[in-house]
């Protein structure tokens, strides 16, 4: 009798609340975002079962200590609960689920996140201060206020539960990242589990190789080239900008801007990037690559400031996002470049993911940007929009009533915008420059998947925006028409690079086109019917969330590694709402599933993910 009231006793204690806080804590972050696994109720209760068990030994442990012993870990295991509730929040907001083994194996490999993160945090006084606060609020009502007497008969009941727990635990675990678990054994498995299908990925590099005998020769002297003002943005997605009719406050100079020279602006309306990834987006826009091409190709493809440099153009790249990661800082610098400015070089700070304050790094900059001689390429990468949205910066003390943090990320982009103008303004150049702004994917509209691992419209509808002196068109006439005819037109970031080389050497790339360009010049006509490949895992990126697309005309085809196949009619669902998966004729499916069955990339994918979503 007195075994079975001990037993039943110690099925709950203050610490077994924490157990039944987490498994409802994880149920309301699974109501209020969308998570990339499924919940199955039966299999999420044996699992939370689990999860309760594991805090009330942990209850039971402690009370085997004396008193002073029973405080000091009540408080350190209440700071661990509020560092894991508070993670785990920000990382089911950002990815669609609880910390992976995936992301631990990304943090493992790039140490720069980590040190910008943590010093974001330590940085964070009232975050510290709340934690700090929490943890001590949180371990005085924890506290045992009595120490068990019984202790040997405490133990055995400890050790029958400590061998159902870790029986738990072994059953458990296939059901980490398959299914919805909380957030307590996902983080468990997630460190000490291996990423599944991870395997660690080739590195960017360059073997740059241009054979100058087959680039155009332009005639043109050095004073009648224009020059070119390239700026991609992070994360950003037409929607809200204010340029494309949404009505908000949030780029006031872009808007003017665009406003007082319509008949020099051109703003393509259904431009996407091929994939919601960084480090594939940007590769493949420095060099017009395909994400579905080879690896070697990649690797052995010019950069577009290379064909600048090879005809007489100053090449000048600045970025305020960290280069000391994915291999950047080596990829991207080679003997053709001029001037390579980023946040390590100018030992600036990251303050915004790893990110330093743009308009910091343009006032570092600016008097080299003043210099740099004519014709020149100015190629820079911001980063403000990039989540969780950079909503301050010491170079701006009036953002005018905005409380939205994104749109305040939003009006320092804008910022951003005017200062590079203002700076082309001073050179005297606006007359002789062409600007290009666009995104390297989108964000802030996905809501279905987290943008890393998404393959809907929402993630990669981008911005591209062009800018044109007025001699420059009356000059090109043809080729500014056909610019206006292909804004309607489904454009990808893989047509920028054929498009930069058509305005550096006044010409379409010719034997370039097939050799290294995988999009179109946008001066060229745009079969609308084009097949568009989207992906973000192949030989230099590896990620444990992943897909594919095939956009063509008005159809779309997904597949996602937790949800298999889509289909979508664009020009009746131009939200892809509606799956049609379920009509889509054998006829239709046979030609979309022979297209990824005979790319080794997409069809990995797809094998390594065709039982995860029965």
């Amino acid at each position: 009798m007195q075994l079975r009231n001990k037993f039943f006793k110690f099925l709950f204690n203050r610490y077994s609340l924490i157990g039944l806080f987490i498994i409802g804590y994880s149920l309301v972050l699974y109501a209020v975002f969308l998570s990339k696994y499924q919940l199955k109720p039966g299999n999420f209760i044996s699992v939370a079962i689990f999860s309760y068990l594991f805090w009330t030994i942990i209850g039971n442990i402690i009370a085997l200590f004396s008193r002073k012993i029973r405080l000091v870990l009540s408080i350190v295991i209440s700071f661990f609960v509020i560092v894991l509730l508070i993670s785990g929040y920000r990382f089911f907001e950002e990815f669609h689920h609880f910390l992976s083994s995936g992301l631990v194996d990304f943090l493992k490999n790039e140490p720069v996140y980590r040190r910008a993160y943590f010093l974001q945090i330590i940085q964070n006084k009232a975050l510290i201060a709340g934690i700090l606060l929490g943890a001590v609020s949180l371990g005085l009502y924890l506290y045992p206020r009595q120490e068990i007497t019984d202790k040997k008969l405490s133990i055995k009941v400890l050790i029958v539960f400590f061998l159902i727990e870790l029986v738990g635990l072994v059953i458990s675990k296939h059901e980490f990242e398959r299914r919805f678990i909380p957030l307590d054994l996902h983080t468990f498995y997630a460190l000490t589990l291996n990423a599944p299908n991870l395997n660690h990925p080739k590195p960017l590099m360059h073997t740059l190789n241009i054979n100058t005998k087959k680039l155009p020769v332009d005639k043109r002297p050095d004073n009648e080239k224009y020059n070119i003002v390239l700026v991609v943005f992070e994360s950003l997605s037409r929607y809200p900008l204010p340029v494309y009719g949404y009505e908000n406050k949030f780029m006031p100079f872009m808007k003017k801007w665009v406003e007082s020279e319509p008949q020099q602006f051109v703003l393509m309306q259904q431009s996407m990037s091929i994939c919601g990834a960084t480090d594939v987006s940007m590769p493949t826009l420095y060099t017009g690559v395909g994400p579905q091409k080879p690896y070697h190709k990649l690797i052995s493809a010019p950069f577009i400031w290379d064909y600048a440099k090879q005809n007489g153009y100053h090449t000048f790249i600045a970025t305020s996002q960290s280069q000391e990661w994915k291999n950047l800082k080596f990829f991207i610098k080679d003997k053709y470049l001029d001037e390579y400015y980023y946040p390590e070089k100018l030992k600036l700070p990251l303050i915004n993911d790893v990110g330093a304050d743009d308009l910091t790094v343009l006032d570092t900059i600016k008097q080299q940007l003043l210099k740099m001689p004519v014709p020149f390429f100015f190629y820079y990468n911001h980063n403000a929009t990039h989540g969780p949205y950079q909503n301050f910066s010491p170079k701006i003390k009036d953002f005018q009533g905005i409380k939205d943090r994104y749109g305040r990320a939003l009006f320092i982009t804008d910022k951003v915008v005017e200062t590079i103008v203002d700076i082309i303004k001073q050179k005297g150049q606006m007359d002789k420059t062409i600007f290009i702004f666009t995104a390297d994917h989108g964000d802030y509209a996905a809501k279905r998947r987290q943008r890393l691992a998404s393959f809907f419209k929402e993630t990669l509808d981008i911005p591209v925006i062009f800018r044109f002196p007025k001699s420059w068109i009356e000059k090109h006439p043809k080729q500014f028409a056909q610019l206006q005819k292909n804004r309607l037109i489904r454009t990808t970031n893989l047509d920028l690079a054929p498009t930069i080389f058509n305005i550096i050497f006044d010409t379409l790339p010719g034997q370039y086109q097939q050799k290294y360009f995988d999009g179109k010049s946008l001066f060229d006509t745009v079969n609308p019917d084009r097949l568009i490949y989207c992906l973000s895992t192949n030989d230099y990126r590896h990620y444990s969330s992943e897909g594919f697309a095939l956009y063509q005309g008005n159809e779309s085809f997904l597949f996602h590694d937790s949800e298999g196949f889509h289909y979508y009619d664009l020009s009746k669902d131009s939200l892809q709402q509606h799956d049609l998966i379920e009509q889509l004729s054998p006829k239709k499916r046979q030609y979309f599933d022979s297209i990824y069955q005979n790319n080794k990339y997409m069809k990995a994918v797809f094998e390594r993910h065709k039982n995860d979503y029965q």
